[in-house]
């Protein structure tokens, strides 16, 4: 008699999995940007990272491109408020992120200068034991003190961006000022305009693989990129 509760715990399980990024405004335009790294043999190793430079070119360089965006993730992060110190699950963001994506404030704003967070509600809850703490400040060991612009309403927790804090991305590019074009560091997710098409995206992507690789190619580095489009649903 167990197949018949496993099969349907597995369907249970299987729509929460494809339920994860379901409260995002613009499901059907919003794609991440995955990368496929070949190297001089021929082997190709696939990658959901791309690099730091492509989503401002994307929404630079091509009118069909509504918005893009690129975030990081840090592992390992732990915030004190002096009294307790508590991991927290990190990710960089910019502020056009908030435009894409349905994360909304309970009080407060988007994260936008150096060493500003917002905070998730229960977060704010397991340090303050309240909420309404914007303008309160958290301290990292290495990336010193954050004052909390703003806090989540709470969102569903298995989506791709599940976190606890969300840092500015001034924070991330102060303390990384070096890193790499081609290096890939974080994540790109794009927005396409009304009444565009995928096809356009994926010409887009074509050109930038382009430029990537002739500047590999010209710094003799002997692999070659090529970029993927991925609908935020899948």
């Amino acid at each position: 008699g167990l197949a018949i509760p496993f099969a349907l715990l597995s369907i249970i399980q299987m729509q929460s999995t494809y339920e994860s990024d379901n409260f995002h405004p613009y499901p059907g335009r919003t794609y991440r940007i995955n990368t496929n790294v070949k190297d001089n043999g021929g082997n190709i190793t696939k990658y959901a990272l791309s690099p730091e430079y492509l989503a401002e070119d994307l929404r630079t360089n091509y009118p069909a491109i509504q918005l893009a965006t690129f975030t990081v993730r840090e592992y390992g992060w732990e915030l004190s408020d002096r009294l307790k110190t508590l991991p927290v699950n990190t990710l960089f963001v910019e502020p056009e992120f908030f435009d894409m994506f349905g994360f909304h404030f309970i009080s407060g704003s988007r994260p936008v200068e150096p060493n500003s967070i917002a905070i998730t509600k229960e977060k704010a809850e397991a340090f303050f034991g309240k909420d309404d703490v914007t303008g309160m400040v958290l301290s990292h060991p290495e990336y010193g003190d954050f004052v909390i612009s703003g806090v989540l309403v709470p969102f569903k927790q298995n989506t791709v961006f599940r976190t606890d804090v969300m840092v500015s991305m001034a924070t991330w590019k102060k303390h990384h000022p070096n890193s790499l074009p081609s290096a890939l560091n974080g994540y790109t997710f794009t927005l396409m305009r009304p009444n565009t098409t995928a096809k356009q995206l994926e010409t887009a992507l074509k050109s930038e693989e382009v430029k990537i690789n002739e500047a590999l190619a010209s710094n003799a580095k002997k692999e070659t990129l090529s970029f993927h489009k991925q609908g935020i649903e899948d």
